[in-house]
């Protein structure tokens, strides 16, 4: 852990992305063009570049005033932001030029911006906008000079140089917008830890998305990784497991922890009480948790008064519900592969799915779609006794966001005349149920999702890992 866990020497709580546009000509200051260096007026958001413009919540120039700040002539920044790959566009990146630009370097720095709606810039900026769906930005009206463009996603940052000419726009190649996953004088990059699993294998997504390099297979390649793998399942010839990782002081230092399907903690969760505090403070102080299918006993125990699991209808919401052998297990009752037809409820995740031209399904055929021509995606990978949510407790209801729901076969255990000692199995329904949300704890954030991410390798993307690709950003933010 120690060569995950040190380096950098400081908590990066947000994500930036930042270009540096050089020249010869220097710095440019406020008694230079103090028109540039004022407060933004809300009539001038069209000419300033401002998230919420007419063209699709990209900054565009102005058609009324071209030269709002008195400068003769001036240009527009432009590019795509992309995930470490490369080549999957990064949707509602904040993007501005902060005041205070300086030649010759880069200010990394910590945003604090809306994650839910790209929102204003943290700081007096000359210009802002948001990445459309496709990854792509737009700042109108920026004069010519070293000039310091950020973009803001979450935790990562990036800074590079770019000349810009009077009267001439310049688009960023992708190289320079392409999100790192490394920590240098120009890069910022998440602290990321995986718990490998029984059964899920996120990792293997992570390194197609650029995180490491992958075989012909898709798979990833020991040793590559950026980020920090753990034995979570069961790996004798590795000490360090994921109870060592929850119970050591290194899990402070972690931005995020993904947790897949299938973990070794189960016992523990329940007879170390300090074990689901631990994972609770982690969140509350601002981690960020990943979790998968079986293992929503993590969520359970740690957070047990948001998500209301399958399990026996009395419980209180602030109690764990434990099953068979004193373990969490009562939500396990989910129908093992079936695929379902499930609905993205927020538009922003919808509306990227839409514009995708790359997936496969999961039998590995290769698509030119990732949703369905009636807004649904495939969905599978759904273990036998996968664990099935209801709904989020009542004093949650407003803090819970269900990103994709779908029709779904469970055994009803809360079915009318059936108890634990019924001589007959419970009945099978059809129903409609969250299987991804989110929700904020404290100063952190946690996913969970009802189905496996990945079955294992294989080259592309399914439209479930792309729904991780999408939310891995927004948990982060």
């Amino acid at each position: 852990m120690k060569g995950f866990l040190t380096g950098l020497g400081i908590t990066i709580k947000a994500f930036a992305v930042t270009a540096m546009i050089s020249s010869t000509a220097g710095c440019i200051t406020g008694p230079d063009f103090p028109g540039w260096f004022t407060e933004l007026d809300p009539d001038a958001e069209q000419q300033q570049g401002i998230a919420g413009s007419p063209d699709d919540n990209v900054g565009t120039d102005t058609e009324s005033d071209p030269d709002p700040a008195g400068v003769s002539s001036t240009a527009a920044i432009s590019g795509t932001v992309f995930a470490p790959n490369g080549s999957d566009p990064i949707a509602n990146a904040l993007v501005y030029i902060p005041q205070n630009t300086q030649s010759g370097a880069s200010f990394l720095r910590p945003m604090s911006h809306d994650p839910d709606t790209c929102g204003d810039a943290p700081e007096p900026a000359m210009a802002h906008t948001c990445t459309a769906a496709d990854g792509s930005f737009r700042l109108g009206t920026v004069p010519e000079g070293e000039i310091e463009v950020i973009i803001s996603k979450g935790l990562f940052q990036i800074s590079v140089t770019v000349h810009v000419i009077r009267g001439q726009d310049a688009a960023l190649p992708s190289t320079d917008t392409t999100l790192s996953t490394e920590d240098s004088d120009t890069s910022r990059a998440p602290k990321i830890v995986v718990s490998t699993g029984a059964y899920d294998s996120i990792q293997h997504v992570l390194a197609r998305l650029g995180f490491a390099d992958t075989d012909n297979g898709g798979a990833l390649i020991p040793g590559s990784e950026s980020f920090e793998l753990i034995s979570g399942y069961s790996a004798p010839e590795d000490p360090y497991d994921l109870y060592d990782f929850l119970s050591s002081p290194d899990v402070a230092d972690a931005d995020l922890i993904i947790i897949n399907c299938g973990h070794n903690i189960a016992a523990e969760l329940i007879f170390d009480e300090l074990l689901p505090a631990r994972i609770r403070d982690y969140v509350s102080g601002g981690g960020r948790l990943y979790v998968t299918d079986l293992s929503y006993d993590v969520i359970e125990a740690a957070f047990p008064e948001v998500i209301d699991f399958y399990g026996l209808p009395d419980t209180p919401s602030t109690e764990v519900e434990t099953g068979f052998f004193m373990v969490i297990s009562t939500a396990m009752v989910g129908q093992g592969g079936i695929t379902s037809a499930a609905t993205p409820l927020i538009d922003g995740l919808g509306n990227w799915l839409g514009l995708l031209e790359s997936c496969v399904s999961l039998e590995g055929e290769q698509l030119e779609h990732c949703i369905e021509p009636d807004g649904t995606l495939e969905i599978g990978d759904f273990a036998g006794g996968w664990a099935v949510m209801k709904a989020p407790h009542p004093d949650f209801a407003d803090q819970v966001d269900i990103w994709v729901e779908g029709p779904v076969r469970y055994s009803d255990i809360e079915a009318d005349g059936y108890s634990s000692t019924s001589s007959e199995p419970a009945p099978y329904v059809t129903e409609v149920r969250p299987l991804t949300i989110t929700f904020p704890f404290g100063k952190g954030k946690v996913f969970y999702s009802s189905y496996h991410t990945s079955g294992g390798p294989h080259a592309g993307f399914t439209a479930q890992e792309r729904v991780l690709q999408y939310l891995l950003f927004e948990v982060v933010d």
